[in-house]
């Protein structure tokens, strides 16, 4: 049975009372830094196969049209909400969500965060449901690894939205069907009555096309439409709550995605109004050396890798090979970095009190990248996990010397580095200490 195009809150019918999201508290703070990197690894896990160029992703502030995202129909929606919150009193901050939300609405033109990216797969069937109608599924693909474990990094845009509503948009090739196009938005608010029957309905809507599901091709308003397969995240009524988001985002890319960045293997462009940054393989270092006199870590991890001549070791057991880069610097911290094979930043460690006994260096740091490590193994063998344990590997001698590195007391064969390509597709992991 076909229904109206427009949006669609199914009802509750006795199920679940949702008040409020509790995965979007995880993203609440730094919630741009952390769309960023949500964004951005999602990207990275669809890299397209047999594509050498970097993906591209941008990220634009603009305006859109509020007929083309159903507002008048959604506003009624809202108003229901926020009617409940008052009726039952409920917080002051929930009530002004609502009120918020309303208001990004009552524009003629509504702001919007236009995010798309390029040389990715795009949204097939299975990883369009999971990003778009699903919760807690992980569906991706591409040459990447899958960044993500439960699928609630997607809600992180949720956090920037006023209007507490997304648009998605992608284009793939099919090889049977040629060239796919979806579009389709999507509301998370709460349990509320149906403006129109009173009848009680589930807090997440969908704009539809009449047939319910997404709406496809030449259906798709123009504003939505990509000019090459990816992904498209339209975030309405943005509000990035922060005073210059332009250097949150420039900030964010090249704190996380240094790797990835230096290694060509991604490009970001960010706009907003007449102002435009790109971070690219040329662009990082000015845009590291702008920053404060006080350097960020992962600026010490960027002239880390930037080393063109690593010590290789032997085939280490449930690790593989390791290529050690090395950097000093009074400023460094003593500290080690996990990056996947994706090129991003996933964790540090605590700050280690002195360096490895023995070691001449005051300050150092290295890049450790295996060619099959898995993740627990390899923080495991290194001793990181509880923060307390030292480093089984230990960096010794000096770098002009390119003396050799022990492991647990046995000397290990430095050699040359192994090629960037077979590191990228071979390596899960790599380590900056």
């Amino acid at each position: 049975m076909s229904t109206k195009a427009g949006w669609q809150f199914p009802p509750r019918n006795g199920g679940i009372d949702f008040v409020q999201d509790p995965s979007s508290a995880h993203f609440s703070d730094d919630p741009v830094p952390k769309l960023v990197r949500e964004i951005i690894q999602n990207s990275l896990d669809a890299r397209e196969s047999g594509i050498s160029d970097p993906i591209v992703v941008k990220f634009a502030d603009t305006e859109v049209e509020r007929e083309l995202i159903g507002a008048a129909q959604l506003y009624k929606h809202l108003t229901a909400c926020l009617e409940r919150a008052k009726s039952e009193k409920m917080s002051t901050g929930l009530r002004k969500v609502y009120e918020d939300a309303r208001k990004a609405l009552r524009k003629k033109r509504i702001q919007c965060l236009r995010i798309t990216d390029s040389g990715t797969t795009g949204l097939s069937d299975s990883k369009w449901d999971a990003l778009v109608i699903r919760e807690g599924d992980v569906q991706k693909s591409g040459t990447g690894a899958p960044g993500g474990s439960y699928g609630i990094g997607k809600n992180a845009v949720f956090n920037v939205s006023d209007a507490q509503t997304v648009f998605y948009s992608t284009r793939y090739v099919n090889g049977r069907q040629g060239r796919v196009e979806k579009m389709q938005g999507k509301a998370t608010l709460m349990s509320h009555e149906d403006p129109a029957t009173g009848k009680n309905l589930q807090h997440i809507g969908f704009y539809r096309a009449s047939n319910g599901g997404p709406f496809i091709t030449t259906d798709i308003p123009d504003f939505f439409r990509l000019e090459e397969p990816g992904t498209g995240v339209f975030v309405m009524g943005f509000n990035p709550r922060s005073s210059n988001w332009v250097e949150e985002v420039t900030s964010a890319v090249i704190e996380n995605f240094f790797y990835a960045i230096h290694h060509k293997q991604l490009v970001v462009e960010v706009s907003a109004g007449s102002e435009n940054v790109r971070v690219t393989h040329e662009t990082i270092d000015q845009l590291f050396e702008a920053k404060s006199s006080r350097k960020p870590n992962a600026y010490h991890y960027y002239r880390a890798i930037r080393d063109e001549n690593p010590v290789s070791t032997q085939e280490i057991d449930k690790v593989g090979v390791l290529n050690i880069h090395v950097v000093l610097a009074e400023s460094a911290p003593r500290r080690t970095a996990y990056v996947n094979r994706n090129g991003m930043l996933i964790t540090e460690s605590k700050e280690q009190s002195s360096n490895p006994d023995g070691s001449p260096w005051e300050e150092s740091m290295a890049e450790l990248c295996g060619r099959r490590i898995a993740g627990d193994g390899l923080r495991g063998y290194l001793g990181q996990d509880d923060g307390k344990s030292e480093p089984r590997l230990r960096v010794s001698g000096t770098l002009a010397g390119r003396q050799r590195t022990t492991e647990s007391g046995k000397n290990l064969r430095t050699g040359p580095a192994r090629n960037q390509k077979d590191r990228r597709q071979e390596g899960r992991y790599r380590t900056v200490w």
